[in-house]
């Protein structure tokens, strides 16, 4: 008997439940019996269903049926049948790579010797999804659940799914107390939420820009949720009463603005510095020599031509210029802003001092704000991110080194 040729099944089924407007599908996946010449023959197979009707889609068809006629037909046990909501069938495929099927093989079973030679078609099993699919798909679902549907943003507070990038349980990481570069000022580090950040699905999306502006189709409740547990979060793991000042870069950031709010609040009398460092002309950025001597010459060349791009003479150095995985290449790109430098100076020597920054992309900022710190005497740092990006496409090269 000659191969059976392999079909389109659990693929056009999945594409179904994630792109059609059945809300409520479930997508299935269960073993059928063949029909006509593919009698004696049990395969896997995959539709949709939803109500009293199931969808078969596979192999350009466009089947609809009453489901107790289809299962009459493929002579379907439905205790077999696995079943995936559409999230379900989302977090699958991110986290396979694969259309299906997932919890079965789906490999023919020949009931009969009597098979026919002919070839027909049946599910192809673990067909690779494309990339332009699986982007398409995380476009769907940004974070945990902050899902894009018709261009409005969803917050799921209740659970996460394999296929989030940010997840929104609020679990902070921290650095331990160390001492900063040989210095007497002790430095930690919080941040609240995480981005595993991939430039090419993120290209066009405007989720982190709409968010940091809080600008968009969002829903005003969901934002101030996720302040207030980040706050709380953080609360609960640093007795911010010990505090002396609040600090942040100057930023147009909304979310940075209420995210600062929301902390004074907690602490009661503060001293506050909404823009108390800004950038440095590119007259004065150093580079790393340490760091720089020891990457490939190719490398260095792209770095200097991004420093070009960010730099010119008298005006402030233009860090967004600078791909995230080079920046931790230039120091002394910051300086304190010179308004009410003298009131800063006092409210910090000495003193234990709260950075707040709403996102953190390679840690050189923060580096940079801890270094003026501890320049100027404090006696102790902790930097506060609402969410900390991390760009799962950078070398291995340019790993973050915020805290060495």
């Amino acid at each position: 008997m000659e191969d059976i040729k392999l079909g389109d099944c659990y693929e056009a089924a999945a594409k179904l439940i994630l792109y059609s407007k059945l809300e409520n599908a479930i997508l299935v996946h269960g073993m059928v019996n063949g029909q006509g010449k593919l009698n004696g023959v049990k395969y896997g197979h995959a539709w949709v269903e939803y109500d009293d009707l199931v969808f078969d889609y596979s192999n350009g068809r466009k089947l609809e049926i009453p489901k107790d006629i289809y299962y009459h037909l493929g002579k379907i046990n439905d205790e077999n049948n696995l079943y995936y909501t559409q999230e379900e069938t989302r977090g699958w495929i991110l986290k396979s790579g694969t259309w299906g099927p997932w919890e079965m093989s789906g490999d023919p079973i020949f009931l009969t010797e009597n098979i026919p030679e002919e070839e027909y078609e049946v599910g192809i099993p673990n067909v690779k999804v494309s990339y332009k699919d699986k982007k398409k798909l995380i476009k769907q679902t940004l974070q945990e659940g902050v899902t894009r549907i018709s261009g409005d943003y969803h917050f799921d507070w209740e659970k996460d799914s394999s296929s989030d990038l940010m997840k929104l349980k609020f679990m902070p990481w921290h650095s331990s107390k160390i001492n900063f570069n040989g210095t007497d000022t002790l430095y930690s580090y919080y941040y609240a939420y995480k981005i595993n950040y991939d430039r090419e699905i993120f290209r066009g999306l405007n989720f982190l820009k709409d968010l940091k502006m809080m600008e968009g189709s969002f829903r005003p409740n969901d934002i101030n949720i996720l302040i207030k547990k980040a706050i709380l979060g953080f609360t609960n793991k640093v007795n911010i009463k010990t505090y002396d000042t609040i600090i942040s870069p100057m930023s147009s950031s909304k979310i940075l603005y209420e995210l600062i709010k929301g902390l004074e609040s907690k602490i009661g009398v503060v001293n506050t510095f909404t823009d108390g460092f800004i950038k440095d002309t590119s007259n004065n950025i150093k580079l790393d020599k340490n760091k720089f001597n020891k990457i490939p010459i190719q490398i260095k060349n792209n770095i200097i031509k991004f420093f070009k791009n960010a730099t010119i003479p008298g005006k402030p150095f233009k860090m967004k210029e600078i791909k995230p995985e080079y920046r931790k290449f230039f120091k002394k790109f910051l300086k304190f802003n010179n308004k009410n430098q003298r009131e800063m100076f006092n409210a910090i020597s000495g003193k234990r001092v709260i950075v707040i920054d709403d996102y953190e992309t390679s840690g050189t900022t923060i580096k940079e704000m801890v270094r003026l710190l501890s320049e100027v005497g404090a006696i102790e740092v902790i930097v506060f991110v609402l969410i900390k990006i991390d760009d799962i496409r950078k070398n291995e090269i340019f790993i973050n080194d915020s805290f060495n």
